[in-house]
């Protein structure tokens, strides 16, 4: 039987916060292990929960796995690590990205919570997303988050467990909340200025005289990062990329390109008719923002573009 092996320094960075990964069962992809599933039903399910795949193939086995873990099959179908089990469970992060994993375990109670974690020297995303939790505080879709905690060459934050998303309209409501102020040229829009230079001449012309309205910006505005509160209320995951100086209708238009280009697969060359077409299909919130925004579709897909460039996602 496929005996998985985790690699060490996720090992050493669960054991910083607590959670020892000895026992869990192991649901791999590619052969490389993703979630560590603890005995504990409910833990488990709420570990697999995590993982939210953009493939139709993806989204089926992680559906499959829910299942496994919401009926205690998961233990016996899955490869186990060595040792007595867990009742953390865990989502190992991208490797590409740096050691980092999500666990979710019991909290005061025996209410479950999320733990962010990284190893100390990659923990710059995570400390900017606790930043941007504290200062985008109370606003609507922003989760509470607990203090940021550095210990055993670890820095991590706990969340309250929250629910599958509210759904797309939900969301998109979201979407105007997010507004922060009144019109300024677009050119002065502080989003718009870092992304500026990476356009071409045609789009940075159609940005002369137009305005936009300044917007607390979510940064990775996806269904991946969307879920609910225990009211049912849309909560955003993921909040590294955040600021509030970009500019209402990024997120939505964001919200489109991501869903083009990661999940149909449309190829860039076709992807301004595309947006444009997938944009009927969004919620009234959404189509809104961008009708609004003050730029053209085809300059905001060129900033959507510009901004996927300077993030490394192209």
């Amino acid at each position: 039987m496929f005996r998985p092996t985790l690699p060490a320094a996720f090992d050493t960075l669960l054991r910083a916060i607590g959670a020892g990964a000895d026992g869990h069962v192991v649901f791999s992809r590619n052969g490389t292990p993703l979630l560590l599933l603890p005995a504990d039903r409910r833990v488990a399910a709420a570990t697999a929960e995590t993982y939210r795949p953009q493939s139709r193939k993806a989204k089926a086995a992680a559906a499959a796995l829910r299942a496994l873990c919401r009926t205690g099959l998961h233990t016996a179908l899955l490869p186990r690590l060595a040792g007595a089990s867990d009742r953390t469970g865990a989502l190992l992060c991208n490797p590409c990205h740096g050691v980092r994993v999500v666990a979710v375990r019991p909290g005061t109670g025996g209410v479950l919570e999320v733990v962010k974690a990284a190893r100390a020297a990659d923990g710059a995303p995570l400390e900017r997303e606790r930043k941007a939790l504290e200062r985008f505080a109370g606003r609507p879709g922003v989760p509470a988050a607990g203090p940021l905690v550095r210990a055993a060459d670890a820095v991590s934050f706990a969340t309250p467990l929250l629910g599958i998303a509210a759904g797309a309209a939900g969301h998109a409501e979201l979407l105007p909340l997010w507004a922060t102020g009144p019109e300024e040229p677009a050119e002065e829009n502080g989003l718009v200025a870092e992304l500026r230079p990476l356009l071409g001449e045609a789009h940075r012309r159609a940005l002369r005289g137009a305005t936009v309205r300044r917007a607390l910006v979510h940064g990775d505005f996806a269904p991946w990062n969307w879920r609910a509160d225990e009211a049912g209320r849309p909560v955003c995951i993921d909040w590294e990329w955040a600021r509030d100086d970009g500019f209402a209708g990024f997120d939505a238009a964001y919200w489109a390109v991501q869903t083009e280009l990661l999940v149909r697969k449309t190829p860039p060359a076709r992807l301004s008719a595309a947006v444009e077409r997938n944009l009927r299909d969004l919620p009234r919130a959404a189509r809104e923002s961008v009708a609004g925004c003050g730029l053209g579709l085809e300059t905001l897909v060129a900033l959507v573009a510009a901004y996927r460039q300077r993030k490394g996602m192209t």
